[in-house]
């Protein structure tokens, strides 16, 4: 299975784990890493999370580099707005997935056309 430099494992459950750019260390102090736990331990969902997340701490930072340099952003590129569409489309597909997975299942026999 491939890896990612972000992820890393504590006992059994996976983490996210990247250093601050030291450009942006003034910004973020006193962090010199963000760290947080992904909340799995199956190597293939820790895989995929990762992923996104690089994708929202990459964005995050270059918003922070934004701020520091005082240079606003009057156009995105083409892919920058692919990937941002991407990531929507993933939040809400993983929102309904979740929802779908936390809903109670219906035992009744509804639309059998018989009356018991």
């Amino acid at each position: 299975m491939a890896t990612h430099p972000r992820l890393k494992k504590r006992g059994s459950v996976y983490y996210f784990r990247a250093r601050v750019p030291v450009d942006l260390l003034e910004h973020y102090a006193p962090r010199k890493e963000i760290t947080f736990s992904l909340r799995t331990s199956d190597p293939g969902k820790a895989l995929e999370k990762v992923r996104v997340e690089a994708v929202k701490l990459d964005q995050e930072f270059a918003a922070a580099r934004r701020c520091v340099h005082e240079q606003p952003i009057i156009e995105i590129s083409d892919v920058e707005a692919e990937r941002l569409g991407a990531l929507v489309l993933h939040n809400l597909l993983k929102e309904d997935e979740e929802s779908r997975e936390l809903a109670p299942i219906s035992t009744g026999h509804v639309g059998l056309g018989k009356e018991a």
